[in-house]
């Protein structure tokens, strides 16, 4: 080899050791630098992918066929997230489609609004059969029984089950933690020597009926320190109003539901009737805004007002 070449050598040599020496030095830092940057990024994504994953389990297309759980979920989730909810008289409905009151719910109209959830009371006639046909639909589906709806207590239960179904479980823990409160101050102050004979009359497609000791309003007289005669006397169900029965139940108070507005009018032929008439009781109006199944919040002004028309409350 020539002495110019080995020079050359020597040279590239002396050039290319430190490269390779500064390269291998910097190298584990700059890979454990991008590693740490690649683990940050997943690390974001994954946080991103969970918030946006909690977002998608909130259902935001809910779609309520009783009357009941719609005033629950009206208190409990943006109304825009609600697609559909039974009209009532005197009251708008909640989301932008309105079911007929007293909802025959058809499977097909309630599946073209697209809803991830969908709620509803067996006790509404047909609602028991939709609620089998859209369980083929892959749909969440949850039905209530007709006596989650018959008390506070129930109230409170059916509230923290919408919380849990809707995602809001911390604003139905603390709705029904309100009316919990609410609902011992009342009785707390009632008068407890006071124990008035209570009996619920409603009228129904023409017909007056005493009110099962299974409704809302009957749980409520209880609540509020009355005897419920409905319940005293063993009956399972609605009852034809009769006036000789009603005069042998001796009732202290009737209280009618004011249904739709009609008024102690309503029952004008029945209450004019000689044996009711010589009762000497005391009739009042109760709302079913207040002291019905679809109450919702408002139900500790029900009872509340129940124990001043029954005459317990001090």
């Amino acid at each position: 080899m020539t002495t110019a070449r080995k020079r050359w050598r020597h040279a590239l040599v002396a050039l290319t050791l430190p490269l390779f020496t500064f390269a291998a030095a910097c190298s584990p830092a700059e890979d454990d630098g991008a590693a740490q940057a690649t683990q940050s990024a997943e690390e974001s994504r994954s946080a991103e992918s969970t918030e946006s994953g909690e977002a998608v389990t909130k259902p935001q297309r809910i779609a309520s066929l009783s009357s009941d759980a719609t005033s629950v979920l009206a208190e409990l989730v943006d109304h825009e997230r609600i697609v559909a909810s039974p009209a009532t008289p005197g009251s708008k409905p909640v989301g932008e489609t309105a079911l007929p009151d007293g909802v025959h719910a058809d499977p097909e109209q309630v599946l073209a609004l697209n809803p991830d959830l969908v709620v509803l009371t067996e006790r509404h006639g047909s609602e028991g059969s939709a609620a089998d046909l859209l369980d083929n639909s892959g749909v969440k589906i949850h039905t209530f029984k007709d006596s989650d709806w018959s008390s506070i207590d129930s109230l409170m239960k059916s509230m923290t089950t919408l919380g849990e179904l809707t995602g809001e479980q911390d604003k139905a823990q603390e709705l029904s933690a309100k009316i919990g409160e609410r609902r011992d101050e009342i009785v707390g102050s009632l008068d407890k020597e006071a124990k008035p004979r209570v009996l619920l009359l409603m009228a129904r497609g023409g017909k007056k009926m005493i009110m099962a000791p299974s409704t809302m309003a009957s749980g409520l007289v209880k609540e509020a320190g009355g005897e419920l005669i409905s319940e005293a006397e063993g009956m399972r169900g609605a009852a034809p109003a009769d006036p000789e029965r009603i005069a042998a139940l001796a009732p202290d108070v009737i209280l009618i539901e004011d249904f739709r507005g009609q008024g102690k009018e309503a029952f004008a032929d029945l209450l004019d009737q000689p044996a009711i008439a010589e009762l000497g009781a005391r009739v009042e109006l109760i709302s079913p805004a207040t002291t019905g199944a679809s109450a919702g919040s408002k139900i500790t002004t029900g009872l509340e007002d129940v124990a001043e028309k029954i005459g317990t409350k001090r």
